[in-house]
């Protein structure tokens, strides 16, 4: 009991850093105009996802992870805008649950990254992002704006994916030894239980 306590209260914690952090890379550190945000927000989802697989990677997007990212979303609107774009808070949950999917079981490799990052930019970014600009945000749809958003993900995918693999290989392999070695590691027991 007291160990299971212990890690809801770790991932409360850690919840709540990521959607600080996210809010942070997403409203502060990112250059962004009514139509086009590039910041580095991608990190701090692949990184609870990969610390916390599909229950970080979900809630923050529906586990911690997707969460975590819709938490973040929401809190930012919130904080800086009228009101709140559903299809936009439907793909930062897409997009939060998909990184938890993708660091579910293993380290992840080259193939795992690039479908994780063209998925993320082009369902979560281009489509759903793109139709609730155009459904909700009152942006014209015109053959500019689609192009423009095409561009944005294409330019984003190629500078994420070798950011992520960087991490994948360096970064994150020290983080989940940390956390082993201090058993707090939620993702590997996630998928422990589900291998029972």
């Amino acid at each position: 009991m007291k160990k299971r306590k212990k890690m809801t209260v770790l991932i409360v914690t850690v919840a709540a850093m990521m959607i600080a952090l996210q809010i942070i890379f997403e409203r502060f550190l990112s250059i962004s105009t009514p139509m086009y945000r590039v910041g580095l927000t991608f990190i701090v989802r692949a990184l609870a996802g990969f610390s916390f697989g599909i229950l970080a990677g979900g809630l923050y997007g529906i586990g911690v992870c997707g969460f975590c990212s819709l938490a973040a979303d929401l809190i930012g609107t919130m904080m800086f805008y009228p009101s709140i774009n559903p299809l936009i808070s439907v793909a930062a949950l897409f997009r939060g649950l998909l990184f938890g999917f993708s660091y579910k079981k293993k380290e992840p490799s080259v193939v795992p990254t690039v479908f994780t990052v063209l998925a993320d930019q082009f369902i979560g970014g281009f489509v759903i992002t793109s139709l609730g600009l155009v459904l909700f945000g009152g942006i014209p749809s015109t053959g500019l704006f689609w192009f423009g958003r095409a561009v944005q993900a294409l330019f984003l995918a190629i500078v994420e994916i070798p950011v992520l693999y960087f991490f994948n290989t360096f970064v994150f392999p020290r983080i989940r030894a940390y956390l082993n070695a201090n058993g707090m590691n939620h993702a590997d027991q996630e998928g422990k239980r589900s291998e029972n």
